[in-house]
């Protein structure tokens, strides 16, 4: 359940496509310069600036050392 509130209050506060919360991976966020890195957005690569109030969401969410996504499921998928 609150992956999905997490989900919400990112796209909220983003301005990204589901699509890119979604796939969002921890390696494509920069604190320090304040933005996420999208590798594949809907218009190729872009850089996303954000605000503390994402930051502080962000670093609310749990991070899994197995799973690279910031937006998990609960059921393991086989890739």
């Amino acid at each position: 359940m609150l992956e999905t509130i997490w989900a919400i209050w990112l796209l909220v506060l983003t301005g990204c496509l589901l699509r890119g919360i979604q796939t969002l991976q921890w390696s494509h966020i920069f604190f320090n310069q304040s933005e996420l890195r999208l590798p594949d957005s809907k218009t190729g690569a872009k850089i996303v600036q954000i605000g503390q109030a994402a930051i502080n969401v962000i670093k609310s969410i749990p991070h899994w050392e197995d799973n690279p996504y910031v937006i998990t499921g609960r059921k393991k998928v086989a890739i």
